[in-house]
């Protein structure tokens, strides 16, 4: 597939991408990850270079795309939250252009989608979106490669998303199904309507006039469950978020825990997906405070579940989510793959 258009390319919003590439991204995402399973490298990009740029901390996107860089023959240097000087004692643009000089092709996860947009305006060499508030765009191939791995197909397809759909998640998962026609049932407070990204949502209605699927919004967990093939949630307080903004979230979305109950008024065979971490226990520092807290008032909080219970999360049926994080890694390959061809 060849993509004409002006080099360098950046990954830096889904909205500069087409149904086609999108699509292409998730079948090479799943092609890479049967290559490494049968021992086969490409070995056109050994010797490139990869810098992450994270201005917040990472599990997942940090390490996958070390595990990208490594399986293409790359190598990578990783920039913590405190490993540069970029927005303290130098401007994003200026980190863009001594990067140029330095490396093949970057990642930057950061905050507002407004500094993703300058450090591409001013790089030479492809930038990757590793995260900003707007939206999570590898973690969207990834999540579209793990449902048709599961499913075999996007084809009739519900997908829920339970919670806090005003934020990148929510964004990332009305891309996601709009790219492929699947149903998306936005559940969680009414209200959050009016907070959503006007310019993500008219762009995502577009698609789904063009390539079928829905959007729809409601409060009722029976109606958002019904026929639901996949449940999906986020947390409620996003890193780099205050932790008092918890108290005004759990009175928001206390109501739109995933849990067993809605699982099972679901398709029979309904999947969980969580981009993580996940608060599902007692094991986290947040669940545990946040059950301390505030569990008196709510209690589907006091044994520290908070956006899913450990019902679900540890049901091994339902529960995709560490297959979703496999995946992250063959989704940052193919978009690097791509992006340097």
């Amino acid at each position: 597939m060849s993509w004409n258009i002006k080099k360098p390319r950046h990954f830096d919003t889904l909205m500069n991408f087409t149904t086609e590439e999108i699509n292409h991204l998730v079948d090479l995402s799943i092609k890479i990850k049967e290559n490494e399973h049968n021992g086969i490298r490409p070995k056109n990009l050994a010797g490139k270079t990869l810098v992450g740029i994270f201005e917040k901390n990472s599990t997942r996107t940090a390490n996958a795309a070390f595990k990208a860089a490594n399986y293409l023959g790359m190598q990578y240097f990783y920039n913590g939250p405190t490993g540069s000087n970029m927005g303290t004692k130098e401007s994003v643009a200026d980190t863009a252009n001594v990067f140029t000089e330095m490396y093949d092709i970057a990642l930057f996860r950061t905050f507002g989608q407004d500094k993703i947009d300058s450090y591409a305006h001013h790089s030479r060499i492809p930038l990757i979106n590793g995260l900003s508030d707007q939206e999570h765009p590898t973690q969207t191939i990834a999540d579209l490669q793990t449902i048709k791995e599961a499913f075999g197909s996007f084809k009739g397809l519900k997908v829920v998303f339970a919670g806090d759909y005003k934020n990148n998640m929510g964004h990332s998962w009305m891309y996601a199904c709009a790219f492929t026609g699947m149903d998306l049932v936005m559940f969680g407070p009414k209200d959050y309507m009016q907070q959503m990204n006007p310019k993500v949502l008219n762009f995502c209605k577009e698609l789904w006039a063009k390539n079928g699927g829905s959007l729809y919004f409601t409060d009722n967990k029976e109606a958002a469950a019904k026929n639901a093939n996949i449940i999906a949630t986020d947390v409620w307080v996003s890193l780099g978020e205050s932790f008092d903004l918890w108290e005004k979230r759990l009175q928001e979305m206390h109501s739109f825990q995933v849990d067993e109950r809605m699982m099972k008024l679901a398709a029979p065979n309904v999947k969980f997906m969580h981009c993580l971490p996940a608060f599902h226990d007692m094991n986290t520092e947040y669940g545990k405070k946040v059950a301390e807290m505030y569990g008196s008032k709510y209690p589907m909080v006091a044994n520290g579940a908070i956006e899913v219970t450990d019902e679900v999360f540890q049901n091994e049926k339902w529960n995709l989510s560490f297959k979703e994080a496999g995946n992250r890694w063959t989704s940052i390959a193919a978009i690097i793959q791509e992006l340097l061809k």
